[in-house]
Parts: structure tokens; sequence; C-alpha cells
């Protein structure tokens, strides 16, 4: 049996796996594993990814009109997301796709913060005034620090931020810019 070509996503049944690979090989092998079966050169690592992007709920039949070409789909009426990229390409994402890689930009933990914040993104908490921003330095051949760090914005002028506990550890951080 012949797999099928899995361009952008490895999909296979367990009864694809049992066919390909054996019934007595099976057993305690990956998918990974079936899929490189006759590959010694290729080799798969463990991705996480961070975007920003813009979406609005749409269904595939109505992204492929937007977006001037066909989308995968089981079907028109499929539920998903419009997504447009910082770097302007569009494309379409099945809704379950979506929830398991995006979610809104508000109401974020520090952490998905720090990653807006490295991508040159100012992030605030809600309860603070609407101009007060923490924004990251990055360090170049003139300055006199040697390592990142960030910083409060504000009308009052920029100062180094010394975080406390409870804004590291708050989930209602907002990418602001």
């Amino acid at each position: 049996m012949a797999l099928p070509d899995y361009k952008d996503q490895i999909q296979i049944t367990r009864e694809q796996a049992l066919k390909y690979y054996g019934r007595s090989g099976y057993h305690g092998k990956s998918i990974i594993d079936i899929l490189t079966k006759n590959s010694t050169t290729m080799k798969y690592k463990k991705y996480i990814g961070t975007k920003i992007i813009e979406a609005m709920a749409c269904e595939a039949d109505q992204a492929a009109s937007i977006l001037n070409r066909k989308v995968d789909s089981d079907s028109p009426q499929a539920p998903g997301y419009l997504v447009v990229y910082e770097d302007g390409y569009r494309s379409w994402s099945p809704e379950e796709a979506f929830a398991n890689a995006y979610r809104e930009a508000e109401g974020l933990p520090f952490g998905l913060a720090l990653e807006a914040l490295k991508k040159g993104k100012a992030v605030r908490l809600p309860q603070w005034k609407e101009d007060v921003k923490i924004r990251a330095q990055f360090p170049d051949e003139h300055s006199k620090m040697t390592a990142p760090y960030l910083y409060v914005e504000s009308r009052f002028g920029l100062v180094p931020w010394k975080e406390t506990m409870i804004e590291l550890f708050s989930e209602e951080w907002q990418i602001v810019e």
C-alpha cells in the first residue's frame, strides 16, 4: 500500500498504519516512525509558534470568495476564520485548527505578552491608565546596556519596569500596538 502524500500535515489512520507497517511491527511505533520507515535522512523536531494575526469568523465558501481561491474544507458551510498575517498574507483556517492555534489578544498570560514584546509590540494591563504601556528595549552596538530589558512608557516618560508577582501571574495582558 502506498501512503498518501502529506505536504502540510501528517494524517494517517491506525488501519493505514497497520497495512503499511505490518501488524507485527506497528506496536510501540509513532506515526512519525511509520511515515519515515524507509527514510534515514528525515528527522522531525517539535516546534511551537507565536504569530500575531487578525481574524474574523467566516465560513469556507465565503472565505473562498473573498480569497478568490479554493479553501480546503469538508463542507462549503464549514465554520472557520479568515486570517490576515502581519505581512498581509490571507488564508482561511477551519474552526478547530484555529482554536488550537490562536486566542484573542486580550486576556493573555504574561508569557504570551512577552512574546508580543519580543516582536516589537507594546502590552498593558486593563486597570492601568490608557497611556501606560510596557515595551522591550534590545541593545545594539550603541547601547550601554548589554541585555534586553522592559520599560514603562507613559505621559511621565520612560522608566525601567519593576514588575510585581501579581502582574506576572495576571492573565489580563493586552497587546496595544
